[in-house]
């Protein structure tokens, strides 16, 4: 059985025979050598694979890391909006366009929760912070964990003096990361610091130590205040219409187009080029790699090798061994090192009939005599 050989004839990479499994020495066919008083095995033949590795340069798109810490009204006025406001934000954290986002989610006034008009206790998400798409499952059966909201106030200053340290913490700690506070409001501040201009002062605060804030307003907030907070917070203008603050009065459940927009605002895609290694494979047409010893029962000789090639225009002939490319000739092969060899190689002018010819095969005979030039 014979293998190609040659561009125009075939894939001489490779000389045919029966192939062995991993734990049986092949079985091979036997061959009758032209002096017809040898019979020789012809193994397999792996063509030599030039292996080069070379460098290329390549565009790499990535996605910079961005948190949103989300904090949500739970007062009582929150309860005939709840449930759309909720199944906003579980479209958000389940949506694919949000993965790799990190999220964290509070509650204000908090469910039965002691915090501060200074914010103490809501620099401590109910949801802790975690990264989509991974995190999404804890933060939407803790939604559906909970009743409804059953607040009393809404103490506006502890929950942006909270979401605000917290992001300037979080940033401290993931230099490489924005922090994003969203402020998720149905009213006007009542409790703690109702003066708006000592709202915004404290975005405006946390915004100059690089902490953004995006107010949001569901049904009855109160835009004056929630405009003026994004604004001041650094914000981009969330809403396509007349307010600057993202406006989902329309209906709760479209709280998730402001935080699809917030997310586009603050997501960041960058292209940079990088260096990297790939491998090229180049087959060499006239070289082929010797065999194991373990896989020829009689174990290998390297002066009981011969070479037998095969052309339609040119039948079949044994080939002549000689010890170096520099002794080559015409119908001649040797090894690419006499002492230790590892491959067969075909003299230039063997390899250029092989290459030109029509059908031509190549078979790698053991277990007979060397036939060596003379």
């Amino acid at each position: 059985m014979q293998g190609g050989a040659g561009s125009s004839g075939g894939d001489f990479g490779n000389t045919d025979v029966s192939m062995a499994t991993d734990t049986q020495p092949a079985v091979m066919d036997s061959v009758a050598m032209d002096d017809g008083n040898c019979g020789a095995t012809s193994v397999v033949a792996e063509q030599v694979v030039l292996e080069e590795f070379i460098e290329i340069e390549e565009e790499v798109t990535t996605v910079e890391p961005v948190a949103f810490y989300i904090m949500l009204d739970q007062s009582f006025s929150m309860v005939p909006l709840w449930f759309g406001a909720v199944a906003g934000i579980k479209a958000f954290v389940t949506d694919p366009m949000s993965d790799g986002i990190d999220v964290a989610l509070d509650f204000f006034p908090g469910f039965g929760m002691i915090r501060g008009c200074d914010g103490s206790g809501y620099e401590n998400p109910h949801i802790p912070m975690g990264r989509l798409p991974g995190h999404a499952p804890a933060i939407t059966s803790t939604l559906d964990s909970l009743l409804g909201p059953t607040g009393i106030g809404t103490p506006i200053e502890g929950a942006l003096r909270g979401a605000t340290a917290f992001c300037a913490n979080f940033q401290a700690q993931n230099p490489d990361e924005k922090c994003i506070a969203v402020l998720v409001t149905d009213g006007s501040p009542s409790g703690c610091q109702e003066d708006p201009n000592a709202l915004v002062s404290i975005v405006a605060q946390a915004f100059s130590g690089g902490v953004i804030t995006y107010g949001v307003g569901l049904a009855g907030s109160d835009f004056t205040l929630l405009n003026r907070i994004s604004q001041e917070g650094g914000a981009d203008d969330c809403d396509p219409g007349a307010q600057y603050a993202c406006d989902v009065t329309a209906s709760a459940d479209q709280l998730v187009l402001a935080l699809n927009r917030i997310r586009a605002a603050v997501t960041n895609t960058v292209t940079r080029v990088e260096t990297v290694t790939t491998v090229v494979e180049t087959p060499l047409a006239c070289e082929w790699e010797l065999p194991p010893p373990d896989s020829i029962n009689q174990g290998f000789d390297k002066m009981q090798v011969n070479v037998k090639l095969s052309a339609t225009e040119l039948g079949a002939k044994q080939l002549s061994y000689v010890e170096s490319e520099s002794a080559c000739a015409a119908d001649a092969w040797y090894y690419d090192d006499a002492t230790a060899p590892t491959r067969i190689i075909a003299c230039p002018d063997t390899c250029s009939v092989i290459e030109s010819s029509t059908g031509a095969a190549v078979d790698i005979l053991l277990g007979c005599p060397t036939l060596v030039l003379e």
